[in-house]
């Protein structure tokens, strides 16, 4: 694929790989969670009150973004990216970075929640360049390695 500017950016990942990735991630997320937060996760299983399962939802977000845009910024990938062999970069072929990674990940809020994931995977897969809304903002491109 090439990028507007005319860089050969890589064959784009296309919708399965993308949603491999993403479950591999959010899998190894919720175990860091679990880890790391082991009592308020009890406590949130344990507890009817809204606002604790508002607290845990918000909770898991951040520890999922914060996973997503360290590796990201830091590698162009996740390590569920790297097991299905794909990679974020930007429009010329180079690494997103810390900036284009945190620009392009909140969008997932969204897309965790089922009528936006729809959204998402719709882009996707009817996009020319393959890109969900948090790629477009971030002028980035999920590519095979």
């Amino acid at each position: 694929m090439c990028s507007e500017t005319g860089e050969d950016i890589g064959q784009l990942s296309g919708a399965g790989k993308r949603t491999g990735a993403f479950i591999i991630d959010s899998v190894v997320s919720s175990v860091v969670l679990a880890v790391l937060l082991v009592i308020p996760v009890i406590l949130l299983v344990t507890n009817t009150d809204p606002a604790v399962w508002l607290a845990g939802y918000v909770v898991f977000n951040v520890v999922a973004l914060g996973y997503r845009i360290l590796f990201e910024g830091l590698y162009g990938y996740t390590p569920g990216k790297k097991l299905v062999d794909i990679v974020v970069v930007a429009e010329d072929g180079s690494d997103i970075g810390r900036k284009a990674a945190a620009v392009r990940n909140p969008v997932l809020i969204a897309d965790n929640l089922q009528v936006a994931s729809l959204l998402g995977l719709g882009l996707i897969l009817y996009d020319e360049d393959e890109q969900r809304l948090g790629d477009m903002a971030a002028n980035a491109y999920v590519v095979r390695t």
